[in-house]
């Protein structure tokens, strides 16, 4: 029990130290979801108007996703208002929880030294660890409902079965329906799953049927909801990630494609800073060949109970990958379901390695001694590369944009208008929250957008126009007849007026330029 408090502070210290600082902020998904939040936090409506909402328009009508992450973070900014920190603590609370809940279901499904192996990958892993970090409904959500379905069937199976048990099931599978769009089709196919095995095993059959399907529907019925009536919101992502596959032959080499792309070595283990989907690495190095020999080995070890549920541990992780498997591109944040069931193969791999050298005279301490140096090692290799890298640490995170933001509002100089040159589809969003703008001033205000491509191209938030650079020399001319002070923000100076400030990260640099008659008007 030491052991596990210890690993269990460690975890916790991992995923909540600095949330505001690693990763770097904010991925205009991230800040989607936080600003709907706390839209909902300060005028009981999403940014889009809508109230109660259960699913949110995101980055344009081809983006509307389910609302409970926006829900839970509404908890934290209550107390608050708006901040980084308090948009990812929902995620970093799951973490933590979610670890604990892998302890307990690896315990019960092997033994307590399989817990423990399980549970001290899953506090070491990169990809749990920056997914807990991320305000994202897609990192640990459908990770979390997962695991915690798996513990409470297996807790309800080792009970035979009390109403109770399977009500709590019930709820949360249809809770998840509300959590991403993986899990509207993982929960499904995972309450068919526990149906089947309700009707051969538990002593009250029918009742327990019912008791399953009754909780997951009332649970899910704010997406059921949506999807009657309202399908092009409930079906938008749909268009935007399924696969164009036409034919047998073409949609079967796009399932195996995506599943060579999941199992593959480069995607879990190779410490890649650059093109990561939102992490580094995945999974540490020495996990590798415990991990493949763990897919082999699971069904192998012993249970503490239950045998069945070994077999149900490989059924769930091909339920967990199969939406990402129909998806033109089986991205991170796609297999993201599958998170909190990789220590369990790794853990496999691990404890039949250490049974097999132990029968040939090795001793348990010494083989787990030195496999704790090595995982320690490739942890601190892996961290190290992270910190130290700005890039990686601000891979996919518009920290230029967020210091774009931020510096608006420390400026504090009333301009009429501030043009934003050159910045990409998602812009508007970074100024107008991190510039201080209030949710009902942003409901209120003229947002002007375009649709590019089934998203929103933000052109004007109140004062705040975001201009393509073939525009930016009009704008200086125009203000040579305004009366009133004007600012614009660029990646390139002005010619002939010296900027007043500007804000730099990596490559990416933005000047400020005041624009008035005296500045640069002959």
């Amino acid at each position: 029990m030491k052991f596990f408090i210890v690993l269990m502070l460690f975890g916790a210290f991992l995923r909540f130290y600095r949330l505001d600082h690693y990763p770097l902020p904010m991925h205009q998904d991230e800040l989607s979801e936080a600003y709907d939040a706390y839209s909902i936090v300060e005028t009981g409506r999403d940014r889009a108007g809508d109230t109660m909402p259960f699913v949110v328009r995101a980055s344009g009508p081809g983006d509307y996703r389910p609302a409970l992450y926006v829900w839970l973070t509404t908890i934290p900014m209550k107390f608050t208002g708006f901040s980084v920190t308090a948009s990812r603590v929902p995620s970093a609370v799951l973490g933590v929880l979610s670890l604990a809940i892998v302890f307990f279901f690896a315990t019960a499904l092997i033994d307590k030294t399989f817990g423990s192996i399980a549970l001290t990958f899953a506090v070491f892993s990169p990809w749990h660890m920056t997914y807990s970090r991320l305000a994202h409904s897609g990192a640990m959500l459908p990770a979390f409902f997962v695991i915690l379905v798996l513990w409470l069937w297996r807790r309800a199976a080792e009970r035979e079965y009390p109403a109770s048990h399977v009500l709590s099931i019930g709820i949360a599978l249809g809770l998840s329906a509300s959590a991403y769009q993986s899990t509207r089709l993982i929960g499904p196919m995972m309450l068919v799953l526990i149906a089947t095995d309700l009707a051969r095993f538990s002593p009250r059959r029918k009742k327990s049927l019912a008791t399953l399907v009754i909780a997951a529907g009332i649970a899910a019925l704010p997406q059921l909801y949506v999807m009657v009536t309202a399908p092009e919101k409930f079906f938008a992502r749909l268009a935007g990630t399924a696969s164009e596959s036409r034919g047998a032959v073409s949609i079967m080499a796009n399932l195996v494609g995506n599943l060579g792309f999941v199992f593959s070595p480069k995607v879990l283990f190779w410490p890649n800073m650059v093109s990561t989907g939102y992490v580094a690495v995945r999974l540490i190095p020495i996990e590798l060949p415990f991990f493949y020999l763990g897919l082999f080995t699971l069904y192998r070890l012993q249970p503490a109970r239950i045998p069945r549920f070994r077999a149900y541990v490989y059924i769930t992780f091909f339920i967990a990958i199969f939406p990402a498997l129909l998806t033109a591109q089986a991205f991170s944040m796609r297999i993201s379901a599958v998170l909190l069931l990789l220590p369990l193969w790794t853990a496999a791999g691990v404890l039949w390695s250490a049974r097999k050298l132990r029968e040939r005279g090795l001793r348990f301490e010494a083989f787990f001694g030195g496999l704790g140096v090595a995982a320690t090692a490739c942890f601190a290799f892996v961290a190290w590369m992270y910190l130290w890298s700005a890039r990686a640490n601000g891979q996919q995170s518009n920290n230029a944009l967020v210091q774009v933001g931020e510096r608006l509002k420390t400026l504090n100089v009333p301009y009429r208008k501030v043009f934003v040159v050159d910045s990409p589809w998602y812009a508007g969003m970074h100024v107008a929250a991190f510039s201080g703008m209030k949710p009902v001033e942003y409901q209120r205000t003229h947002v002007a957008t375009v649709d590019a491509r089934g998203w929103d191209y933000l052109t004007s938030v109140g004062k705040y126009h975001f201009l393509k650079p073939r525009e930016m020399a009009g704008v200086v001319r125009a203000s040579c007849s305004s009366p009133e002070r004007e600012l614009i923000v660029s990646r390139n100076k002005v010619d002939g007026i010296l900027p007043l400030d500007s804000v730099a990260w990596v490559t990416e640099k933005y000047y400020f330029t005041e624009l008035s008659p005296r500045s640069h008007c002959p």
